[in-house]
């Protein structure tokens, strides 16, 4: 869902350079290679602008075995603080 505030955007990558010519790429393989993989990045609007809160890839295997067919790959880790005491 998106909001003034919050965008959703569904990108394909695809790698540019491609493999060596003396690299062999396995077949199960090649369709991905050749067709790119498929990612949706969340972004979320702050005070200091917009940020990445989640990326998530989509993955065939999981529509087959009827799961989400997006995969969480990228989580915001909660800030941790941390504090410098010098020794006395």
């Amino acid at each position: 869902m998106e909001t003034e505030t919050r965008s959703v955007i569904e990108v394909v990558m695809r790698d540019a350079v491609g493999p060596r010519p003396d690299e062999a790429i396995p077949d199960y393989a090649k369709r991905d290679v050749e067709q790119g993989y498929l990612y949706k990045y969340v972004l979320v609007k702050t005070p200091e602008g917009w940020r990445i809160e989640d990326v998530l890839q989509w993955n065939e295997t999981n529509v087959i075995l009827k799961r989400d067919p997006w995969n969480r790959i990228y989580k915001v880790e909660p800030k941790s603080y941390y504090f410098h005491l010098p020794y006395q």
